[in-house]
């Protein structure tokens, strides 16, 4: 299986965090923490500053390595270094994405994450991974959804849902801490 090694940005800014939605793709619409592929000899710390600068027209700065996140899609196998970051110059301008939210970490389960982002969800919300419901199962409605919708998730076969995982067996996930 393929191996592709991103680097992300959890950007920060009064207690809130900033997201993406993704305009392109066979994800279209799934939110992510903004970052890109690694180039031959760039340091995860490197390629994140410099996808930053590319997608938002933006310069951050890394504070910290929050943790790499190993997740198997069925088409290739991810590596995503994830690092805390805040902005230093710019106004975060999307040139490749969909949309963008700041949420608070208590609204991080409101919009629909790609799956190994939610790895990354759980522990900025101070949860557990397995903690968020899977797909096809019961759940209490997001915000914004009609009141009294608990009805299972629904997505298409082999897609991953709203704050949720893949059911058992469509998931293969690593977190390193360090």
């Amino acid at each position: 299986m393929k191996t592709i090694h991103v680097a992300a940005a959890v950007i920060t800014d009064g207690g809130r965090i900033f997201a993406t939605q993704r305009g392109y793709g066979p994800y279209k619409d799934y939110w992510e923490f903004p970052g890109g592929k690694l180039e031959a000899g760039e340091t995860a710390r490197d390629a994140v500053i410099r996808e930053i600068r590319e997608e938002l027209d933006t310069l951050i700065e890394v504070k910290e390595h929050l943790m790499t996140v190993e997740y198997d899609y069925p088409e290739f196998h991810l590596i995503m270094d994830c690092f805390i970051a805040t902005v230093r110059e710019g106004s975060l301008t999307l040139t490749e994405h969909e949309s963008a939210r700041w949420l608070r970490a208590d609204e991080l389960h409101t919009v629909n994450w790609l799956p190994a982002d939610t790895e990354v969800v759980a522990r900025l919300a101070g949860r557990r991974g397995d903690s968020i419901p899977p797909c096809g199962t019961p759940r209490s409605p997001c915000p914004g959804e009609r009141k009294g919708d608990t009805s299972p998730l629904r997505e298409p076969p082999g897609s991953f849902a709203c704050r949720g995982v893949a059911p058992p067996g469509r998931r293969s996930c690593k977190v390193r801490n360090r």
